[in-house]
């Protein structure tokens, strides 16, 4: 059994087969009709949610499968004390698999540590909401014929393609962002550039894990240094 918490839980070549399979799906919809005939989805949505839970549904019907669920927390056993691990026991015994939206970070991972059938994390709080990010990349791809991701991490470059693991440090001692950005303006990178913590790039402190906050914070850093790089070279076409 696997569940699906985190885009990080799949490797580069899963990604790609995902994809190559989600686009052949779209391609040829009927070849599909019938591939999860006689399986349910459990879609159990604590909060109020209207894409999220219709693309999941849509999803499963599309594929011949059936819905069952609920679309509230007011509308489950939770307005009575029932916790996640309870209630996704209860949805082991009749669902083969769940998609589940709750506002607190963390919940779809106690629900995966409960749950005797794969539990497909449909967004919990501000933490992660992978079914998203995998449809952006698929748009992404669609439109771009590929995706390429940078991970900033302490990198070095010493020539055309040429990175090695090292570290940009500024006089503090700290990781020198600017010549990192830099290296990737350099070798013409056009691709995706995502922060992992916002507030940890410049040294302010962080609490564990990949929140919103700290990745909101660290892409108005990282696009601001790009922006002022682009502008430094007089190529303001670049990116």
């Amino acid at each position: 059994m696997r569940h699906l918490m985190s885009p990080l839980d799949f490797t580069v070549e899963e990604l790609d087969n995902l994809m190559d399979l989600a686009q052949d799906i779209e391609k040829n919809p009927k070849k599909y009709a019938h591939a999860c005939d006689g399986k349910k989805l459990a879609t159990l949505f604590f909060e109020p949610s209207t894409r999220t839970r219709l693309s999941h549904e849509a999803a499963m019907l599309n594929l011949g499968g059936s819905v069952l669920g609920f679309s509230s927390a007011d509308s489950s056993s939770a307005t009575k004390g029932e916790t996640v691990a309870d209630t996704i026991r209860m949805i082991s015994c009749y669902a083969d698999i769940c998609a589940m939206r709750h506002p607190k970070e963390g919940a779809a991972l106690v629900a995966s540590e409960h749950s005797r059938i794969p539990v497909i994390n449909a967004g919990d709080g501000g933490h992660q909401h992978p079914t998203q990010t995998l449809t952006d990349m698929l748009t992404i791809r669609s439109l771009k014929g590929r995706i390429h991701f940078a991970h900033v991490r302490n990198l070095q470059y010493n020539g055309y393609r040429d990175f090695q693991e090292a570290a940009h440090l500024s006089a503090d001692g700290s990781m020198d962002m600017y010549e990192i950005m830099k290296a990737l303006y350099d070798i013409g990178f056009d691709g995706i550039i995502r922060p992992d913590h916002g507030r940890a790039i410049w040294g302010e402190v962080s609490m564990p894990g990949y929140g919103l906050y700290d990745r909101a914070l660290g892409a108005c850093y990282l696009n601001g240094l790009w922006e002022a790089i682009v502008k430094q070279n007089g190529n303001v076409n670049q990116k």
